[in-house]
């Protein structure tokens, strides 16, 4: 009887903890690779969406999982187009009141490079991270800018010949959110 009351307490602080949902519009984003060693180059990507949740175990650290809408490249004969699903522990410092700084890494457990391509090259996710700091408008509403990359392998077999690539995506991202 005595475990239920403990677990149920338990439940309920957890979910008294903050959470944090958060809007952001991804500026400035770049695509750099290697096709089997061999350095693509880095191109610029349009703006894109991401939808982001945090949830906060401790004031200092939690999880948070970031959905990232397909944006697509600006280079006129480029058809890249990159999406990523992420899960991450989040570090958070209190610089005041009203600032924070946090610590994102995690790893990007799906990727997409388009359906057609999807098809084809079979991506896979690679490693997340980024720093960014927040202000807090009111109690619920703050901005939020950070500096974001995520990582990308992809395997290929065409006419019997097998490819690998590693690309890597970096981005400004500015946001709103919305603390609960």
């Amino acid at each position: 009887m005595i475990k239920k009351y403990v677990l149920i307490t338990l439940l309920i602080s957890t979910s008294m903890l903050s959470a944090q949902l958060r809007l952001g519009a991804d500026l400035g984003g770049k695509l750099g690779g290697t096709v089997d060693g061999e350095d693509m180059g880095t191109i610029g990507m349009a703006m894109g969406f991401s939808l982001a949740y945090d949830h906060m175990l401790t004031d200092m650290f939690g999880a948070g999982l970031e959905y990232q809408l397909g944006r697509s490249s600006d280079a006129e004969d480029d058809e890249s187009n990159i999406a990523f699903t992420t899960v991450y522990g989040v570090v958070s410092y209190s610089i005041n009141e009203k600032m924070d700084a946090k610590l994102r890494l995690g790893y990007a457990i799906s990727a997409s490079l388009g359906s057609e391509a999807d098809e084809i090259a079979k991506p896979k996710g690679g490693l997340m991270y980024g720093l960014g700091v927040g202000y807090g408008i009111n109690d619920n509403l703050g901005v939020d800018v950070g500096y974001y990359s995520n990582a990308m392998k992809w395997e290929m077999s065409f006419f019997g010949e097998s490819f690998k690539a590693e690309y890597n995506y970096t981005r400004l991202q500015a946001g709103l959110t919305y603390s609960f």
